[in-house]
C-alpha cells in the first residue's frame, strides 16, 4: 500500500496539486509575456485544469460519504467560503475601479457559479473552471452507486476498454456535430473528456492506494504519452485548425500526458517521500485553491506596475502565494467560526 503521511494525507497527491496550480499560473503567466517557446510553454501548463479533475476525482474515489447532506455542509465550507470571499474582494475593486450597475449579472452569475455555462464576461474569468468542478462534484453520487454496487463489472477486463471507447466514440460525435460552446470557446465536446479524466481519477484509487505506481505501469504510460505526443505534433503541422485536431487530437493528447505528470509524480514522490514530507509542501498544498482564486486578479495588477518579464513573474508568484495566505486565514477564521455555532446549536 502507497505510504500516506503522518495527518493521513498523501504527500504525492499534495505535491500533484501544487504542480497543476504552478502550472494554471504559469500558463496564465506566460501569456502576459512575450518569450521564447512561448506556445510550446502554454501548451504543457495548460495540461494544470486536467490534472486538478484527476486528482480531485481520485482523491474522492477512495471516500464513502454515507450523508451527502453533511458532505455538502462541508463542501460550502471548504469551496464557497474562500470562494465568495474572493469573488466580494474582486467585485468591490472593480465599484472602486468606477464599474457601475452592469456589475449586477456577472455578481449574481458568479455567487451561483454559473459562470462556465453562461459566460465569465464581467467577472475573475480563470474562475469558469469552478462550474465544471461543481458539475463533476454533482456525479460523485453515480460514481459512488456504480463502484460499490457493481464490483464485478469494475473488476471485468472489458469495463475499461469499453467505456473509454464509448466515451471517446460520443466525444468524437459531439466534436463534429454539436458546436454549442460553454466558455472560452471550450464546446461540450471538450467537457465530456475533462469529465472522463475525472472518472479516470475516481476510479483509479483503490489500484492506486493499494498498488502504488509500479515501474512497468510508469513504463506504458511513459510509452503511450510519447506516441501520443509525436502524434499530437504531426498532427499540428498537418491538420491544425481542423475539428479533427482541435476538438479531438489535441484534447486526447492532454488528458494522455495530463495522467502522465500524475502517474511520473505519484511515482517519484512515493519513493522518497521523506524527501517531500515537509512543511513548504504542506503549506503550499493548503494554500492551493486560495492561490487558484487569487492569481489571475494578482497577475492583472502587477502588469499594470511591471511588464518586465522575469521580474513581473517573479513577483505576480510571491504575491500570489501572499494573498493566497491571507484568503486561507480568512477564510479558516470564517470556516472556523461557523464550526463552532454548530456546536452550540448542537449542546443547546
Amino acid at each position: 500500500m502507497a505510504e500516506r503521511a503522518g495527518n493521513n494525507r498523501n504527500v504525492a497527491i499534495m505535491c500533484i496539486r501544487i504542480v497543476a496550480m504552478l502550472f494554471i499560473f504559469i500558463d496564465h503567466a506566460v501569456a502576459y509575456t512575450d518569450i521564447p517557446l512561448k506556445g510550446v510553454i502554454i501548451q504543457i501548463t495548460n495540461s494544470g485544469v486536467l490534472i486538478f479533475l484527476f486528482i480531485s476525482g481520485f482523491l474522492y474515489g477512495g471516500k464513502s460519504i454515507g450523508n451527502f447532506k453533511e458532505w455538502i455542509k462541508t463542501r460550502i465550507e471548504r469551496l464557497w467560503v474562500p470562494y465568495i470571499i474572493f469573488i466580494s474582494v474582486f467585485f468591490i475593486l472593480e465599484v472602486v475601479r468606477g464599474a457601475g450597475l452592469e456589475i449586477v449579472k456577472p455578481l449574481i452569475i458568479y455567487v451561483f457559479v454559473l459562470q462556465g455555462l453562461l459566460g465569465p464576461e464581467g467577472g475573475p474569468q480563470t474562475l469558469w473552471f469552478m462550474t465544471l468542478l461543481i458539475l463533476c462534484y454533482c456525479l460523485i453520487p453515480v460514481l459512488q452507486l456504480v463502484r460499490d454496487k457493481m464490483v464485478g463489472i469494475l473488476d471485468s477486463k472489458l469495463f475499461a476498454p469499453v467505456a473509454i471507447a464509448l466515451t471517446v466514440l460520443s466525444q468524437v460525435l459531439l466534436a463534429y456535430h454539436c458546436n454549442l460552446t460553454l466558455d472560452f470557446g471550450h464546446p461540450l465536446s471538450w467537457y465530456v473528456a475533462a469529465i472522463f479524466v475525472f472518472c479516470c481519477g475516481y476510479f483509479s484509487n483503490r489500484s492506486i492506494i493499494d498498488a502504488g505506481i509500479t515501474c512497468r505501469k510508469l513504463a506504458v504510460w511513459t510509452v503511450v504519452m510519447c506516441g501520443s505526443m509525436a502524434v499530437r505534433i504531426i498532427a499540428q503541422r498537418l491538420i491544425d485548425g481542423t475539428v479533427l485536431y482541435d476538438r479531438i487530437i489535441s484534447i486526447w493528447t492532454n488528458a494522455i500526458l495530463d495522467i502522465w505528470i500524475v502517474f511520473f509524480i505519484y511515482f517519484f514522490v512515493s519513493k522518497a517521500r521523506v524527501w517531500f514530507d515537509c512543511k513548504v509542501i504542506r503549506q503550499g498544498d493548503r494554500i492551493s485553491y486560495a492561490f487558484y482564486l487569487v492569481h489571475a486578479l494578482v497577475l492583472e495588477l502587477c502588469f499594470a506596475l511591471c511588464s518586465n518579464g522575469a521580474l513581473f513573474i517573479a513577483l505576480s508568484l510571491l504575491l500570489s502565494i501572499l494573498a493566497a495566505c491571507c484568503l486561507a486565514f480568512a477564510s479558516d477564521q470564517i470556516a472556523g467560526l461557523g464550526v463552532h455555532k454548530r456546536g452550540i446549536e448542537r449542546c443547546a
